[in-house]
């Protein structure tokens, strides 16, 4: 899976049919629907994203599917993704040790954990293990592969398509902050999840390959969850 481009298909049909999916169901979750109804949307979104770039790389493309391999020899790439994602987990746990009495409200995290089930320990370590492992690596396969690669199609400016990926990975993650935090937590959250955005899209232009991105964001996932966890159970 390279960002090679396949003459004869737009990439901008798949980024308009993918690239507004999330924030679709996460207002629908949050701030329209609600409940049940709410819910629904919310999964069919994910379902979405989740077939639609291999459908549409498949049978529109008319490419075959690829494990993403690392480059040859692999030692830059691992450097890049430990580099990065070490300076992530930092930067957050240090960020949060600064800011978060100031910004972040943990009555309405509390809240929030209590209505959603994550104050049960277990349950939170389940859901933390599986947005560190997996989740990660999903929205490295949607937002680098898939969308990344399209928006290189389009863009032919690296610098412009890695901000046009960036923007594109951070603007359902807005709303989602916005539905759980103070409107300054918000804007400091969505600027670190489009500095992400952009790091991991820059690693996966540059190394063809998804696990640089993934490993850098499995890193900086780790830290977001150490301070959840201090949010919730302190």
């Amino acid at each position: 899976m390279k960002p090679t481009p396949t003459p004869g298909n737009s990439p901008l049909v798949p980024l308009l049919l993918l690239v507004p999916a999330p924030t679709v169901g996460v207002l629908g979750a949050f701030f329209g629907l609600g409940g049940e109804y709410g819910r629904w949307l919310w999964g069919l979104s994910k379902a979405w994203i989740l077939l639609f770039p291999l459908l549409w790389w498949l049978l529109i493309e008319k490419q075959k599917i690829s494990l993403s391999p690392l480059p040859r020899p692999a030692g830059e790439a691992i450097r890049l993704a430990l580099f990065t994602g070490i300076g992530f987990f930092a930067v957050i746990l240090i960020g949060n040790s600064l800011l978060a009495e100031r910004l972040v409200d943990s009555d309405m995290v509390q809240a929030k954990a209590v209505e959603t089930g994550l104050d049960d320990m277990r349950l939170f370590l389940g859901f933390a293990t599986y947005t560190c492992l997996i989740n990660s690596l999903l929205e490295e396969y949607i937002w680098r592969w898939f969308v990344t690669l399209q928006v290189v199609r389009l863009v032919p400016h690296r610098g412009w398509a890695i901000f046009f990926s960036g923007l594109a990975f951070t603007c359902h993650h807005v709303f989602a902050l916005a539905a759980q935090m103070p409107l300054a937590a918000t804007v400091v959250a969505s600027l670190g999840v489009f500095l992400g955005g952009v790091t991991w899209s820059w690693l996966y232009i540059k190394t063809n390959s998804v696990w640089p991105g993934w490993i850098s964001h499995l890193l900086a996932d780790i830290a977001i969850m150490i301070v959840g966890w201090e949010l919730i159970f302190r």
